[in-house]
């Protein structure tokens, strides 16, 4: 997080699939229950409407810990 563009590119991609996560149907969410839409919706307001008091730390911690989960479990719901 110490790179400005690294850390800009990190917190534009989070907002990215925040935004993504809120403008799909909400059947389409029902479907996939064990993805987290309200938890990334909200990282996404929190990083879109709080930038400059963010904790860097607690940010990276989200995306090295609860990113490749996510990813793990998109690719169960949505398969191969």
């Amino acid at each position: 997080m110490a790179d400005e563009t690294v850390r800009d590119a990190i917190l534009f991609n989070v907002v990215v699939i925040g935004e993504a996560a809120g403008r799909l149907p909400p059947a389409t969410q029902a479907r996939f229950p064990a993805v987290p839409w309200a938890r990334l919706r909200g990282m996404r307001n929190i990083v879109a409407h709080q930038y400059f008091g963010l904790d860097h730390d607690l940010v990276l911690d989200v995306i090295r810990n609860k990113v490749p989960e996510l990813r793990r479990t998109i690719e169960v719901a949505l398969g191969p």
